[in-house]
């Protein structure tokens, strides 16, 4: 009769203190490489980085009374490293190059009118898909001898800011 009691005696103090049931375990938190498209926000998808590509170049002058230009070929890539076409406003400066500097930017020799691609007509007519990157071709009135540094800003629709530099000599 002893353990008959006893064991009433236990499995009434199960049932009052709740222990019927054990508790779900959370689950782990997720990196962004393996959460699905629909766990990820839309601004995962939003330009994280502006890149100059090798392309870039001066091209002189060919006659005296001609100017040259650079043709800057640039790309926006999102937190994954993948190439994206976005809207915004780019503005291109030109540098000396000065070595001895830490970022190499001495005095300021150019700076260009922004280039607006917020519009759907003229972010297409920039865009070459084949290359996944912008074209921009900028007047040049400098000597195609030297060496230069040339900066991108780029402002996307929501005010993001995103900035990056090439040193670049004629070929």
């Amino acid at each position: 009769m002893k353990n008959t009691i006893n064991f009433t005696v236990i499995c009434f103090l199960l049932a009052a203190c709740g222990c019927d049931k054990s508790p779900e375990p959370t689950k782990p938190r997720q990196s962004k490489a393996t959460m699905t498209l629909a766990e990820i926000s839309s601004e995962s998808y939003l330009a994280a980085k502006v890149n100059f590509l090798p392309l870039t170049e001066i091209i002189g002058a060919k006659t005296s009374g001609e100017s040259g230009k650079i043709t800057a070929y640039v790309n926006l890539t999102d937190i994954a490293g993948a190439a994206i076409k976005s809207p915004g406003t780019f503005r291109f400066e030109l540098y000396e190059h000065i070595k001895e500097l830490p970022d190499s930017k001495g005095k300021r020799l150019a700076i260009w009118a922004e280039q607006d691609l917020t519009g759907f007509s003229d972010n297409t007519a920039a865009w070459l898909d084949f290359l996944r990157a912008y074209q921009f071709d900028l007047a040049f009135d400098l000597p195609a001898d030297k060496t230069y540094v040339i900066t991108v800003t780029c402002t996307s629709t929501g005010g993001k800011r995103l900035y990056n530099q090439m040193v670049i000599a004629a070929r």
